[in-house]
């Protein structure tokens, strides 16, 4: 019987996210504008991006289902770069082909699939939305260097990352908790030097990705080559 009750706390946590990323995904599809066609490039890249970083992963080491994805990295890059509606839309696509297409030739399931691709959007709109409360609202356009507003810009991607960093690992220990049955404190401080250097390096990585695409949105385009290229090197989810 316990067993049972995990299974429908996670199945209910599960319900809790797809709910979530739903109503994510209705706010952005009633809020998306169009941009003109050549700009339709940009919106396949950030998808693309976020499709590799689903699938690229690496397992945490021991017995701890926990895996590092590329993600949190590729959603901090997508909302520097696009407008919130957009992010939120590019996540759903990219995440989900991504994951029904592997999980076609795996044995990772369509809970698994519907589960983190719903974290996914979710963050998705947590970072969009970060991004927009500190008066940031990427366009289709390059930014100026000289911009007066830089600090405001440091600070509303740093909180953006945090958040994006946060609710993943909530959203993970919650899951492996419920999965599992282990204490929440014992999974929180399973390997956690190896996951904090691990969100450093995405932070640092996805702010310097972040610079170089807010001066050409061409560069996403580079950006992606150079993360199939990374990510070939670490097992797919």
């Amino acid at each position: 019987m316990p067993i049972q009750r995990e299974k429908w706390a996670l199945g209910l946590f599960t319900s809790i996210l797809f709910a979530s990323a739903l109503a994510c995904l209705v706010w952005a599809v009633t809020h998306a504008g169009q941009p003109a066609l050549y700009y339709s490039v940009y919106l396949f890249m950030g998808a693309a991006l976020m499709a590799v970083g689903a699938i690229c992963s690496a397992p945490l080491p021991q017995r701890v289902p926990i895996r590092i994805t590329l993600t949190p990295t590729a959603c901090l890059v997508c909302a520097s770069a696009l407008p919130v509606p957009w992010v939120v839309l590019c996540t759903a696509v990219g995440v989900s082909v991504a994951r029904l297409v592997v999980s076609r030739s795996r044995s990772s399931g369509l809970h698994k699939t519907i589960h983190n691709s719903s974290m996914d959007v979710v963050t998705a709109a947590a970072a969009g939305s970060v991004m927009y409360s500190f008066g940031l609202q990427p366009g289709f356009s390059e930014a100026d260097v000289g911009d007066p507003n830089l600090v405001r810009h440091m600070i509303a991607f740093l909180t953006a990352a945090v958040a994006v960093l946060a609710l993943e690992e909530l959203v993970t220990i919650t899951t492996v908790r419920l999965a599992t049955g282990r204490p929440f404190l014992l999974v929180l401080r399973h390997l956690w030097r190896t996951r904090l250097i691990v969100a450093v390096g995405e932070i640092v990585t996805a702010g310097l990705v972040a610079v170089v695409t807010g001066l050409d949105l061409r560069a996403l385009i580079q950006i992606l080559n150079c993360q199939v290229v990374s990510g070939s090197s670490v097992s797919p989810v």
